[in-house]
């Protein structure tokens, strides 16, 4: 028989699994908790004793989306080569998940409003925007990249990219586009590099 922890667990998972399915397709604003429980199969009792509000649940969904991502760049981006090339070859992988409209709905559509804009960076700053930020230090000294109040670069590229993918999303080809706009950052990012007499 399970553990209580692991009932507990169970009916998390389901809240979670609901959500993202309910919150990816349709919004935020247009799902109910008690359309919620009956997805997950739960009690609403239970969804509220893991998330005490709707909000809750939707950060935990954006956490979860937004770690997996990160994830998958940590796993697949090379640092044998350029720190620049390894920040780019991120950005891509980043914008190649938000073609997915459920996760562009979450992280980038919903994300900032729903939780707000500072609780909104301070996730991403722990996964996506975190390792953009180490990819431009390590790009930084490895003097690829001239030096750089790296606080404004991070939000300035972040802010690019996130926009990016809003284009991207209303555009009659979202690959098309993302294609475009990473060549847009390549070359200023590329014109970055340290100016020698």
């Amino acid at each position: 028989m399970p553990t209580q922890h692991e009932r507990r667990e169970k009916t998390r998972a389901a809240a979670l699994a609901a959500a993202r399915r309910l919150f990816g397709d349709r919004g935020f604003q247009a799902v109910s908790m008690d359309e919620l429980a009956r997805e997950a199969a739960i009690a609403k009792g239970g969804l509220y004793h893991h998330f005490p509000t709707k909000e809750d649940l939707f950060e935990a969904v954006l956490r979860e989306t937004s770690a997996t991502i990160a994830t998958t760049i940590a796993e697949r981006v090379s640092l044998e080569g350029a720190a620049v090339d390894a920040v780019l070859e991120g950005i891509r992988i980043f914008m190649d998940a938000c073609g997915e409209r459920p996760v562009r709905t979450i992280l980038i559509i919903d994300g900032p409003s729903v939780i707000g804009h500072a609780r909104w960076r301070e996730i991403d700053a722990e996964n996506f925007g975190g390792l953009a930020r180490l990819g431009f230090e390590q790009a930084i000294a490895a003097g690829e990249i001239a030096p750089q109040p790296i606080d404004a670069l991070v939000t300035l590229v972040l802010g690019a990219v996130t926009d990016a993918v809003l284009h991207a999303g209303e555009a009659a080809d979202y690959n098309a586009a993302t294609k475009a706009s990473l060549s847009v950052l390549e070359a200023m990012l590329r014109g970055l590099a340290p100016r020698h007499a």
